[in-house]
Order: structure tokens, then C-alpha cells, then sequence
């Protein structure tokens, strides 16, 4: 005669919510373990309410603030150049077309 088989119970995972088996050693979600964070009681995570991406982007990378690329006098120059070379052969087109 077959074994009856206990049923499995499971937890919600106090990080993600996803179940959890009851036997398990970390959540296979999240990674979340009783040494990194989850305990007996559900603890809710507040989340923030709102997430300022423009100020994220500011504090995180000060070098690139309000959107505009800071260039470099490398950059600066080969830009010149290719404008100046691109001016050249415009004006050579038309010299050409204009004969």
C-alpha cells in the first residue's frame, strides 16, 4: 500500500512574497534567508513612493547633470574637425554643380 504523503505547506516569503516551502532553507525567488533577513514575524518592506529619476541621475552622476554630456577637449576637437571637413566637401559639391 503507498505511503500517504504529508501535504506541503509553504510561507510567504516576508521579502518578495512568493511562497516559500515550509522546509526550505532561503526563498528560491528572492535568495532571502533566515541569516539574511527573513524571521517569523512578516516585517513589510516600505517602499518608497516616489523615485525622482532626475535627482537619481544628478547624485549618481554629477559629471552628466540637467542632461548635457560634458565633452572632453579631445572630443571637442575631432567634432571640429568633422564639421569643418563636412562644410569643405559641401562647398566643393556646389562649386562643382555651380559650374
Amino acid at each position: 500500500m503507498p505511503r500517504s504523503r504529508k501535504p506541503i505547506e509553504y510561507f510567504s516569503c516576508p521579502h518578495c512574497g512568493e511562497p516559500v516551502r515550509s522546509d526550505a532553507s532561503a526563498c528560491v525567488h528572492c535568495g532571502s534567508d533566515a541569516q539574511t533577513g527573513w524571521s517569523d514575524f512578516d516585517d513589510e518592506i516600505e517602499a518608497e513612493d516616489e523615485f525622482d529619476y532626475e535627482d537619481f541621475l544628478e547624485r549618481e552622476f554629477p559629471e552628466h547633470g540637467n542632461g548635457r554630456r560634458l565633452h572632453s577637449g579631445k572630443s571637442l576637437f575631432f567634432r571640429s574637425i568633422v564639421w569643418l571637413l563636412l562644410i569643405s566637401m559641401v562647398l566643393g559639391l556646389l562649386t562643382l554643380l555651380l559650374r
